[in-house]
């Protein structure tokens, strides 16, 4: 099994927490308010757009959920598109923090990486909706996408973390570094990707789901998705990633 990283995320949760106050401290009240209203719209389209799909929502479905007018909806987001780029944003910041925050510190190379896997893992796993979303409703977005502008960021970083492994450890396979955490995000997400399914045939072997709307049922899922044994397969899902990604980047047998 893979080493328990709970001490290290721990720290880094600590540290970001303490970052966090700070910043709130420095706010006014009506920018906390306000801040605090757009979080609660943006966790409303979450959750409309994920079980209703983008095309089928509407922003009154929205306000109606955050228990917010229409008219202080659009204060807040123009249009439909706006919100949905909103939503995806948060998400996909979600895992360049996790980099950020991760990839910045004193751990080894192996540590860094296992480290991102779990708190990426706990991130897809904790939010199936964001995460659905990333991958289902992005291309509605043809301008403005903000997947489009944070993704290379999130390779880079990454990249940059690999490039320095195989300078320092001529063991390591030459691949171009951005190849390489291509290929580490891409086993991350196939790992939300399967659990996802295992939740949709589980939900679909029940009696009582044969008549259900698609909407309460992909509620069901996402709920089940967030709860369960949600530790134990974080924890199953990163033993495999991780054991799966060192074994194919070094070569060592010769050693």
């Amino acid at each position: 099994m893979v080493t328990d990283w709970s001490h290290v995320t721990t720290t880094i949760h600590r540290r970001r927490f303490l970052a966090k106050n700070e910043d709130i401290e420095t706010m006014s009240r009506r920018e906390r308010e306000r801040e605090q209203r757009r979080s609660e719209m943006i966790a409303a389209a979450r959750t409309i757009f994920a079980r209703t799909g983008y095309a089928q929502t509407k922003l009154e479905d929205v306000a109606d959920l955050a228990e917010f007018g229409k008219g202080t909806l659009y204060n807040y987001f123009p249009n439909k598109e706006a919100l949905l780029a909103s939503v995806l944003e948060e998400t996909f910041r979600g895992f360049i923090t996790i980099f950020e925050e991760t990839l910045g510190t004193d751990l080894s190379f192996e540590e860094k990486i296992c480290v991102c896997t779990e708190r990426s893992l706990r991130h897809a796993f904790s939010n199936p909706e964001g995460i659905t979303l990333m991958m289902r409703e992005s291309h509605y977005l043809r301008d403005g996408n903000p997947l489009m502008e944070l993704h290379p960021q999130l390779v880079g970083l990454l990249a940059d973390t690999i490039a320095a492994e195989q300078r320092s450890d001529p063991t390591m396979i030459r691949h171009e570094p951005s190849q390489i955490a291509m290929l580490l995000m891409n086993m991350v997400m196939g790992q939300f990707i399967n659990r996802l399914h295992l939740c949709f045939h589980d939900l679909a072997e029940e009696e009582n789901c044969r008549d259900t709307e698609i909407s309460d049922v992909a509620g069901e899922v996402f709920r089940t998705m967030k709860g369960g044994e949600l530790e134990k397969d974080i924890e199953a899902a990163t033993d495999l990633v991780c054991s799966i990604f060192f074994n194919g980047i070094y070569n060592r047998s010769s050693q």
